[in-house]
């Protein structure tokens, strides 16, 4: 993370291998890396344009196009999310 309301160009690099370590129940680390997915989430949410505090504070979403590549890489991985939040193994 680049910042508070801001994720740095690598995380959508990352993020995979994040989910993956997400998933596994045997990670000792494992709510951190879930809680890193969950705001790697929120701020891949576009910025409304029309919403001048929130282009102000997280700039518009053409300066950061990672939050799109993050966004696809939540959608290729959303079959993880159920077992990320589960202490069950995850699917072979």
């Amino acid at each position: 993370m680049d910042g508070v309301f801001r994720m740095g160009a690598a995380i959508p690099a990352a993020l995979p291998f994040v989910i993956r370590l997400a998933v596994c129940p045997d990670v000792p680390v494992r709510s951190g890396l879930t809680d890193l997915v969950a705001v790697a989430a929120e701020l891949a949410e576009p910025v409304d344009p029309e919403d001048e505090h929130a282009v102000r504070l997280r700039e518009p979403d053409a300066h950061h196009p990672e939050r799109a590549r993050c966004r696809a890489v939540l959608a290729a991985h959303a079959a993880l999310v159920p077992p990320m939040m589960s202490d069950d193994p995850p699917p072979a």
